[in-house]
């Protein structure tokens, strides 16, 4: 390796670990609040929510690498500028592609080892993950419920409580609305009460003390009022959770190859449907749900190809940048990433309602951040500048 190509990164690396360090403590920190929330006003052990701590790792740390690199862009060409070496190199006949080509190398290993991280250990963690949320939605049942505000967790019934326990999952001054057909044929209040785990994994059991039941039909012409010492109710959890784990894995917790197994199953699943006559719902259903899989499979190489060009991105514009600092760098990173982002949720929200393809809503944020980097490197690099070029005046 060259001498030059050794400096370049040497300045690289560290700011690479300093904005990977920073990116992913911001993350964690949001993630933190959460989890302390859980622990301290929810009642769930400080062991439990450290393993849901590190099972989010992952998930940041696929976000935060790609946004490490722009922020070590600007801080290491920031720095050439400000010493003017960026000045020293052209004048030695050294171009600015010249001084990206050993980044460029070191990225697209970094981004290869991206790839196999997104596709092996991320799919891993998101499983582990919501077993670890289901799991608490069994063992600490008032966790989907909230003090002082209605909630809608259970199916049919919206509750409002004014005191949780969240120790014992006991409740005070309950009030619970069950709706049917878009109107409320029930209410339920009660002084106490407390919800326990049912014998089977899908259940709960509402124990109730001390209230009465309102029934009424929509038009309010039937009431019936029932006062009650103690009253046991059956309410349905979202999902099947096992105390263990649950072997079903939702699109976020599959690697490539289990993707295009399960793409190959909706496939066949369409073409029975398409067979079948007035069946167009389900066919709407099986196109939707062959984009999402579609799509978290461009994510899985797409996301980690980004750290070249937003490696190139914020080169661009370190070099155009002579008063550079940390916050000024992670003010523009976070910028840059967050059009990115934006761009990326909002085409995965219009792929999977089936407005737009999903290679081609995958495609778009890069290839905006594409022309993006020729524009500013060109405008870096006199000799090649298109915006010199479409800007100047005609003699």
């Amino acid at each position: 390796m060259k001498t030059l190509d050794k400096y370049i990164l040497r300045n690289y690396i560290s700011p690479l670990i300093l904005g990977f360090s920073l990116f992913t403590f911001i993350f964690l920190m949001s993630r933190l609040f959460e989890l302390l929330d859980l622990s301290i006003t929810r009642g769930v052990s400080t062991s439990y929510t450290t393993m849901i701590l590190l099972s989010s790792l992952p998930y940041l740390i696929s976000l935060t690498i790609p946004m490490a690199h722009v922020f070590a862009g600007i801080m290491t060409f920031g720095h050439f500028a400000k010493g003017n070496e960026t000045v020293a190199f052209k004048s030695l006949g050294i171009n600015f592609y010249r001084l990206l080509k050993p980044l460029f190398y070191f990225t697209m290993v970094i981004m290869l080892l991206l790839i196999v991280f997104n596709n092996t250990v991320l799919p891993n963690s998101n499983h582990k993950l919501k077993n670890l949320m289901l799991n608490i939605y069994k063992f600490k049942p008032t966790y989907q419920l909230e003090e002082g505000v209605f909630t809608k967790n259970f199916g049919p019934y919206s509750f409002f409580i004014e005191k949780i326990n969240r120790k014992d999952d006991s409740m005070k001054n309950i009030y619970i609305y069950e709706e049917e057909n878009g109107y409320v044929k029930r209410i339920i209040m009660a002084k106490s009460g407390k919800i326990i785990k049912g014998a089977r994994s899908d259940t709960l059991w509402l124990l109730l003390y001390n209230g009465t039941i309102h029934d009424f039909d929509k038009f309010h012409s039937v009431y019936h009022i029932v006062d009650f010492q103690k009253q046991n109710f059956i309410l349905p959890v979202k999902e099947n959770v096992n105390a263990s784990k649950s072997s079903y894995r939702g699109d976020h917790e599959l690697d490539i190859w289990q993707l295009i197994k399960r793409i190959k199953t909706t496939r066949n699943q369409m073409k029975k449907s398409l067979k079948q006559k007035h069946n167009t719902f389900m066919v709407i259903h099986y196109k939707r749900s062959l984009n999402r899989l579609y799509l978290e499979i461009y994510k899985k190489i797409f996301i980690p190809l980004t750290s070249i060009f937003l490696l190139f991105l914020g080169a661009g514009i370190g070099a155009m940048m002579k008063n550079i600092n940390i916050g000024l760098s992670l003010t523009i990173s976070l910028g840059i990433y967050g059009i990115f982002y934006v761009m990326m949720i909002g085409g995965e929200s219009l792929s999977s309602m089936g407005y737009i393809n999903p290679l081609i809503a995958s495609l778009t944020p890069l290839l905006v951040f594409a022309v993006a980097t020729v524009v500013i490197i060109s405008y870096v690099i006199n000799k090649y500048s298109i915006v010199k070029y479409f800007t100047r005046r005609k003699r």
